[in-house]
């Protein structure tokens, strides 16, 4: 979800898209590669406005997200594994920053980055390199946490059935015909010792 956040951000702040104008980006990513439960959501939240206000609802909500413990959970085991899930571990920090907002109030005032307006086919470009990076950036993830259970499985001695639990992570929030193809050396869904997760 993380990924998606920093994705609607980008789009938001640097292309200065609306959030419905997002959504319809969202929609359209929906039926390609990005296809998942959690886009789908995404852009269905972007579209909605705030009866009260009349203001897009993403801009009336509270941002801040709460924590039920998994994510703190599979970084202080992957830091006990030694496996580097960088992916989740930010992920996870983003998350406890942004459940306090005076941190975030204070940090606010900083120099940053000057924002340049972008023409319409600059933004449209920008629009398909997000895209590439959030793509990339799902890779990366599915990989850094079938990672962590190999070496969890190597550790423990588990007998990990890598294809179920690609099946388990599309069936629950991404469709799986959208995981990465299982490594070649996988032909059952298990890896050889050693061997780049599937």
């Amino acid at each position: 979800m993380q990924l998606i956040a920093e994705a609607y951000d980008l789009l938001r702040q640097v292309a200065q898209y609306s959030p419905a104008e997002i959504a319809e980006i969202f929609r359209t990513w929906n039926k390609g590669r990005l296809n998942s439960y959690l886009i789908e959501i995404t852009a269905e939240v972007l579209s909605r406005t705030d009866a009260d206000t009349g203001r897009p609802f993403v801009d009336v909500i509270a941002d801040a997200a709460g924590q039920k413990g998994t994510g703190r959970w599979t970084v202080q085991t992957a830091l006990d594994l030694g496996s580097p899930s960088t992916a989740i571990a930010q992920a996870t920090f983003a998350r406890a920053a942004s459940s306090q907002p005076a941190l975030r109030a204070a940090y606010r005032p900083l120099p940053g980055g000057t924002l340049i307006p972008l023409t319409r086919s600059e933004a449209e470009r920008f629009t398909a390199q997000v895209e590439q990076a959030l793509y990339a950036s799902k890779v990366i993830a599915y990989d850094q946490g079938f990672q962590m259970i190999q070496e969890a499985a190597l550790a423990y001695r588990w007998d990990i059935d890598f294809g179920a639990v690609a099946g388990i992570w599309g069936g629950r929030l991404h469709h799986p015909r959208r995981l990465p193809r299982p490594h070649p050396h996988c032909p059952r869904g298990r890896p050889p010792p050693r061997q780049p997760a599937c």
